[in-house]
């Protein structure tokens, strides 16, 4: 397959021969041009002198189908920021990764992964979550974004967020995709504010950021599905993938995007309420337990011929009927947290509360605890919360399977 010199080669010499036979037709025969002298030159080495050039001949070749759309500028940098490491059941759809890169961070991997359709650009890795402790070091003073891209999966991510993009007057795109769903919003886009409106120069004018659309965090419902509980088939997440691309090229370039009149959407921005915490659903000390400890428990109750420990798995019930720790009960999170004291478990002995990965579970337990709470009174818990000790398991099911039991199933 010729290469992109060559066909520029070839374009130019059928446009020369074009002129050539435009200058003939008005009379004037040209010098018969050095074909030796032609051919010594290679695209490549022809150095332009003109000092208003300012990309390099691969850097005209590789934009020049965009360039030539009005607006369009080049990428300069970019910023990823992801705590987690390439897992095999990511490769159906996250793309950027590949079976070689199992195990490394996926901040790192799409970086490299990146670099290599473009090395030209620059890319700055967060190896670290998304939370109101890390903001700092992700929204620096230095980073000065012009776009931000949320292709998280928890509902606390996605507040968090919009709540801090909100204050900084920077765009979100965000896109969402479960089974054969998906979802893309573009949050706080500058509004076109007319020449003579009454408004301050001050004020930060935006369209609707995520919380005036949705004020609170859903804990139930559609809303609060992620892909990693309810599934999702790979196209899907390519095509709201590539539309976030297309919105994040809008935004930033402003083509494509239709001026309207200026409507006031979110108010006042300090009427935005604090980033959601999302350290509220991590547990008391002692609420969270290691899988070996949910082993101890099992093997205490056989040998002592005591009652076993209650555990509930969280999961939705298509997951639990892959697979479930013997034993255990399958309570969905969203029936759970519907009405959690009628969850509560009958006998004294510990509840252990598992799901895939040890985050549903947090939020499980915790609902359980201020039940309990409830139920019993705060002035005579002491004894009788202990005795009932609702806990979670650090890592779920994911982590039985790599400290306790390595033939459990992992998907």
């Amino acid at each position: 397959m010729a290469n992109l010199k060559d066909l520029e080669i070839d374009r130019l010499k059928h446009h020369i021969s074009i002129l050539e036979s435009q200058i003939r037709s008005l009379g004037h025969e040209p010098h018969p041009v050095d074909k030796q002298h032609h051919d010594f030159y290679k695209l490549a080495e022809i150095q332009p002198d003109s000092p208003n050039l300012q990309l390099s001949l691969d850097e005209y070749a590789r934009y020049g189908r965009q360039m030539i759309l009005p607006r369009f500028g080049l990428p300069c940098k970019l910023s990823i920021v992801d705590h987690d490491t390439v897992e095999l059941s990511n490769l159906h759809r996250q793309v950027l990764h590949s079976v070689d890169t199992v195990g490394k961070p996926k901040a790192e991997s799409a970086r490299q992964a990146l670099l290599r359709i473009n090395p030209s650009i620059q890319i700055t890795t967060h190896c670290l979550p998304l939370a109101t402790y890390t903001l700092s070091d992700v929204f620096t003073p230095e980073s000065k974004y012009d776009a931000v891209l949320d292709c998280s999966d928890t509902p606390s991510t996605r507040y968090l967020l919009s709540d801090i993009t909100a204050r900084l007057g920077i765009p979100l795109i965000s896109g969402a995709a479960q089974r054969t769903d998906g979802q893309l919003v573009v949050y706080n886009l500058p509004a076109n504010v007319p020449p003579n409106s009454n408004l301050d120069s001050s004020t930060v004018i935006a369209g609707p950021c995520m919380r005036c659309v949705f004020p609170s965090v859903s804990r139930t419902g559609a809303g609060a599905e992620r892909c990693l509980d309810v599934g999702v088939l790979g196209p899907v997440v390519g095509v709201i993938g590539v539309l976030m691309a297309l919105e994040a090229i809008k935004v930033l370039t402003g083509f494509g995007i239709e001026e309207d009149d200026y409507i006031e959407f979110c108010g006042d921005i300090d009427g935005i309420p604090d980033p959601v915490n999302t350290g509220m659903i991590v547990g008391e000390p002692g609420s969270r337990v290691h899988a070996l400890d949910l082993q101890t428990a099992l093997s205490q109750s056989l040998d002592s011929s005591g009652p076993p420990p209650n555990i509930i798995d969280t999961r939705p019930p298509t997951e639990f009927g892959i697979c479930s720790i013997p034993g255990s009960t399958n309570i969905p999170l969203a029936q759970l947290l519907k009405n959690p004291d009628v969850h509560l478990p009958s006998q004294s002995s510990r509840t252990f509360v598992v799901c895939r990965l040890g985050n549903d579970s947090q939020i499980a337990a915790r609902a359980l605890r201020d039940a309990l709470v409830a139920r019993k009174g705060t002035s005579e818990m002491g004894d009788e919360i202990t005795a009932h000790g609702v806990v979670d398991v650090i890592g779920g099911l994911r982590a039985w399977a790599k400290e306790v039991d390595p033939t459990f199933p992992v998907y």
